[in-house]
């Protein structure tokens, strides 16, 4: 699979040029109230909406991606009774799901990128806090919510199976209800 500078740019970022755009003027005063809101200028605001988009939308337009109210979800999650379900069908997502994300980003599965994977994979998923440290070379991810421990067992089984599949390296994972943990 070719690393292109232009994949590697989007996924990791890189120098900045300057555009204009035209926005209808009732936009563009939403969008300032939200910039004002939460204490960002409006170019941070531009910049996250579109690195967002770039980032995680536009894979979740072209692939079906759905959006659910945390509420409606949680309802969906808790009606399923047998976890088992839970820790197939994300093992399943993650054989498939991740790969697909590589291979339109022109990516290779290193193990740096496979950790940015998994930084937009956190960044834009259904979770309330996320963190990502380096401490003498171990990569230590947290992912908290509050979806319960279903949630976390889904999640930790993508996990384990996107770390197989793309580095052959099996991984620990703690899925406790409120949180997913593993380092690499």
């Amino acid at each position: 699979m070719p690393q292109t500078e232009d994949s590697l740019e989007l996924l990791f970022g890189g120098k900045k040029t300057t555009k204009c755009f035209r926005f209808p003027a009732h936009a563009v005063g939403e969008l300032e109230k939200e910039a004002r809101r939460k204490a960002i200028s409006l170019n941070s605001l531009m910049n996250t909406l579109i690195m967002t988009y770039l980032k995680w939308g536009r894979f979740v337009d072209r692939n079906g991606g759905l959006s659910f109210y945390e509420t409606s979800f949680s309802a969906l999650v808790n009606a399923i009774d047998d976890v088992s379900v839970f820790e197939k069908a994300g093992s399943e997502a993650g054989l498939k799901t991740p790969r697909r994300l590589l291979l339109m980003l022109g990516l290779s599965p290193t193990k740096e990128v496979v950790m940015r994977l998994v930084d937009m994979i956190c960044e834009h998923s259904i979770s309330y806090g996320y963190v990502h440290k380096t401490i003498e070379g171990k990569h230590h991810f947290l992912l908290t919510h509050n979806l319960g421990v279903k949630w976390s067992k889904w999640f930790g089984s993508y996990l384990r199976s996107m770390f197989k599949d793309l580095l052959n390296l099996s991984i620990q994972v703690r899925e406790d209800d409120d949180s997913v943990s593993f380092t690499v």
